[in-house]
């Protein structure tokens, strides 16, 4: 309800249709309603651009505690996404994830603006996320799949910002077990 990139002054960044499970392309997704989370926020951005999204934590660390075949990620957006800014800000990392695996073992994924990540502010096609139809009422958010390479326990989940020109921005993410 507040904005999330330039300044928290600033007029809401997504405005969500409805809050709870969603359905996009046959996907369930739970949109969190910040009025009913603990200190009122239901994003994670991470640091980038200018700003406000400038004092955001870089990375962030979720428990998964299962093990999945394929996982969904609402979000592939940023502030000062592709295909704003300079061509040679095209086409570069916008997030690290990194999957831990209950016998410590890691596996790195990189995400890419121009890839599956495309400005939040209005529709702007890239080929590795698919937009999200109608989620919000403002701007776009996107969703894109991966599939961990092991069938194994997956312990957590780290999400990590380049701390570039974007500030990467995730909704949701949906794991799919069977």
């Amino acid at each position: 309800s507040r904005g999330v990139y330039q300044s928290r002054d600033d007029a809401a960044s997504f405005v969500f249709k409805q809050f709870g499970v969603v359905m996009v392309d046959g996907i369930p997704f739970n949109v969190a309603n910040a009025a009913a989370t603990a200190g009122g926020r239901n994003l994670i951005v991470l640091k980038g651009g200018e700003g406000y999204a400038k004092t955001l934590p870089r990375r962030v660390e979720f428990k998964v505690n299962l093990a999945a075949q394929k996982f969904y990620v609402l979000g592939g957006v940023a502030g000062w996404g592709f295909p704003y800014g300079p061509p040679e800000g095209h086409n570069v990392p916008a997030v690290k994830a990194t999957l831990t695996y209950d016998d410590g073992q890691t596996e790195e994924l990189v995400w890419k603006n121009g890839e599956e990540f495309a400005d939040y502010a209005r529709p702007n096609e890239v080929p590795g996320s698919k937009v999200a139809g109608e989620v919000t009422t403002s701007g776009q958010v996107r969703w894109f799949s991966f599939q961990p390479t092991r069938r194994q326990k997956i312990v957590r989940i780290a999400l990590e910002s380049f701390d570039n020109h974007l500030a990467p921005t995730f909704v949701a993410m949906t794991a799919q077990v069977k």
